[in-house]
């Protein structure tokens, strides 16, 4: 899955089950009587905050909000949560969204483990942290980022090393040209300043226009 490289990352979501009161089997009973209900414990990037929700009618819901024209949760990110409540029921790992950090040459064993406690599992997490994310991630943190970035623009390839080069080259000359012209529109506010002066400010009548100069710097009112 593609993913880019400084895009807002998921929030970290784990499920789990728990034991409920059946009601309506309670009173059919005429004693208490529980069920599992699985629930999503979700956790927005960079927060402390956990969001409960039981895990059918979230996704559900943001199965909802990933529709239409302008969605408002990413699809990609329904899939992934998906397949993860997938593997939570089939008692396997969850996936990860994006390039797990074991897979990163640039870290080491004691960061994931450290980066694992603020749920930052991938290398695209660190690319997309936001600064709530950083801070607590604590020094270092934004060389951290930069190498996530740089790391993941190598591994687009050189298709896209290219493009990046060319897209500011392309940018450069535009820029270039851009000063050359204004250089020469100062050029020549100066020179006919300088003419202005000469003449004592008034000899040019309102009927005459200002005059322009060559490359050698002669007034001309052609």
């Amino acid at each position: 899955m593609n993913i880019g490289i400084e895009e807002a990352r998921p929030p970290y979501v784990v499920f789990e089950t728990r034991a409920e009161e059946d009601r309506q089997a309670s009173i059919e009973a005429g004693q208490v009587v529980y069920k599992n209900v699985d629930y999503a414990i979700i956790t927005p990037q960079g927060s402390r905050d956990r969001i409960e929700r039981v895990a059918e009618e979230w996704l559900k819901k943001i199965q909802e909000d990933s529709q239409g024209y302008d969605p408002r949760f990413p699809p990609q990110w329904v899939r992934h949560y998906r397949d993860a409540y997938q593997a939570f029921k089939d008692e396997k790992e969850a996936p990860v969204l994006g390039t797990a950090l074991r897979d990163w040459p640039a870290i080491t064993p004691a960061q994931i483990k450290n980066l694992a406690t603020l749920h930052v599992r991938s290398v695209e997490d660190i690319a997309g942290a936001n600064e709530e994310t950083l801070q607590r991630i604590g020094m270092g943190a934004r060389d951290l980022q930069n190498r996530a970035r740089n790391w993941l623009r190598a591994a687009e390839g050189p298709g896209k090393l290219a493009e990046e080069v060319s897209s500011l080259q392309s940018a450069n000359a535009g820029l270039k040209a851009r000063n050359e012209e204004l250089s020469s529109q100062l050029s020549q506010l100066a020179q006919r300043l300088s003419f202005l002066e000469a003449n004592g400010g008034t000899a040019i009548q309102q009927s005459q226009p200002l005059p322009k100069f060559d490359e050698d710097g002669d007034p001309t009112f052609n």
